[in-house]
């Protein structure tokens, strides 16, 4: 195939740029994701500030069978915002929002990341469900479903989507909602970034609390029956609408000798309510707390301190079940403390578990919109951070070993795998998203026959198999 004469896509282009290697220092600036690893060396980087330039783009690389790839906010551990040797349309220039108070809505453009939907929103007294880390993309966290603090109150992030334009891979420029183009607004609601690139959003926002209770309690390793315990306690009794948990195992610097339980909570109320809600966990004596009251626009920043950029990264998808099994635990401890110990390196890596109300979420029936994640699992994340590459392996068969652990001892009887926006390399997308794969597939085929749209999963491998 003869070379991309990529200053063709230039020249069509009305307030956009295109960046190649010759570009140097920009170029190599262009590549960087949250994850080092997950950096790959793309033939030209487009940053478009258009619908029209993202519209001609995409028609540009599907006449020239150039293998794609989407970049929001570049938070994907898969690699699936870069591309090797091909073209990556970044929308990191396309980060307007604007919010109508009277309507209660919010409009985000494709490349928005959630901190400039906070900082917009809570300017109004509003909120809009989103992710629980402030600099990822608006883009990747919505199509895959999406989730956060608010989800107990307010359901998936798709679930207060109300339209989405996209550019589909014949550049067309569409709005896809419940009233247009129905089909498509089905399939974007979980499996988005297969069907095209999205360029703006419509949600709706939710009043918000003026102030949040939230912070991080940690544990010693010998009191994990106990905060076990306390967790199947509080999910049976006192998870609700306005709060959620993350409970994950880690082993803090400076000394890296002592792994931790550290428990990251929030609550949608004032501290005098939260402090009495949550007395059992100061009962268990933890070596750090943190809690307090905060202005509610830090509520998405407080596991900021975990998801810095510059590091390799990997977040690997599992889910587990309450109540909660102390054996398992244990053995993920185990199994944790193990892999750290051997590879002293390695020891910011850890596993979390996302424990978050999700009867709102279920409310919603699994095959309404393309998400699969409807039902009272809690999604675990296998976290890996390292900085050699001659660990990758290493840490993702850890990883994946783990994930696997966690599902089969903690969840086995689900057909809820993992949330579709961690890294699940090893499954299909048959298997991701089950019911829903089939009419998936059908609707792939009718609005990008080509599969341009395969960086994130490829719907179509393995497809006719049956």
């Amino acid at each position: 195939m003869a070379p991309v004469d990529y200053d063709l896509l230039k020249k069509g282009l009305k307030n956009s740029k295109v960046v190649t290697p010759s570009d140097g220092d920009e170029y190599h600036e262009g590549l960087k994701r949250w994850s080092n690893a997950s950096v790959k060396l793309a033939a030209a980087l487009a940053f478009l500030q258009s619908d029209e330039d993202v519209s001609h783009t995409v028609k540009f690389a599907c006449q020239h069978k150039i293998d794609i790839a989407v970049r929001g906010g570049g938070h994907s551990t898969s690699g699936a915002s870069s591309v090797e040797g091909g073209l990556v349309i970044d929308l990191s220039r396309m980060r307007r929002v604007v919010v109508d108070p009277v309507t209660r809505t919010v409009t985000a453009q494709g490349g928005a990341l959630w901190e400039d939907v906070d900082r917009e929103t809570i300017k109004h007294g509003l909120a809009c469900v989103g992710g629980t880390v402030n600099h990822t993309g608006v883009g990747g966290l919505t199509l895959g479903g999406g989730y956060g603090w608010l989800s107990g109150r307010h359901g998936l992030v798709v679930d207060n989507l109300l339209w989405v334009r996209m550019v589909l891979a014949d550049g067309r420029i569409v709005v896809a909602s419940k009233d247009e183009n129905q089909e498509l607004f089905w399939a974007v609601r979980g499996a988005g970034s297969c069907f095209g690139v999205a360029v703006e959003f419509c949600y709706q926002a939710h009043p918000a609390p003026k102030h949040v209770s939230t912070g991080a309690f940690m544990y010693t390793g010998d009191k994990l029956d106990a905060v076990v315990d306390y967790l199947n306690h509080a999910q049976k009794n006192l998870l609700d609408s306005d709060c959620g948990f993350v409970f994950g195992m880690v082993t803090p610097p400076p000394h890296r000798a002592t792994t931790l339980m550290v428990l990251v909570v929030v609550l949608n109320k004032p501290h005098a309510q939260a402090a009495e809600k949550f007395s059992g966990l100061l009962a268990l004596e933890p070596v750090v707390n943190t809690f307090k009251e905060v202005p509610y626009v830090e509520m998405n920043t407080q596991l900021n301190f975990v998801s810095m950029h510059g590091s390799r990264r990997l977040l690997h998808g599992s889910s587990d079940r309450p109540p909660f099994s102390k054996a398992l635990f244990r053995k993920a401890l185990e199994k944790y403390e193990s892999f750290v110990k051997e590879y002293e390196s390695l020891s910011d890596c850890g596993v979390a578990w996302e424990i978050m109300p999700f009867s709102k979420v279920c409310e919603v029936p699994v095959t309404a919109t393309a998400v699969t994640m409807r039902e009272d699992s809690v999604n675990v994340v296998v976290l890996g951070k390292w900085e050699d590459a001659a660990h990758d392996t290493t840490v993702r068969t850890w990883a994946r070993e783990m994930g696997r652990m966690i599902k089969a001892e903690g969840n086995p009887n689900s057909q809820f795998i993992a949330y579709a926006n961690t890294h699940t390399a090893e499954l299909r997308a048959r298997e991701l998203f089950g019911v829903n794969y089939p009419r998936l597939v059908e609707l792939k085929k009718k609005f990008d026959p080509e599969n341009m749209f395969r960086s994130w999963h490829n719907l179509l491998a393995g497809c006719d198999e049956k």
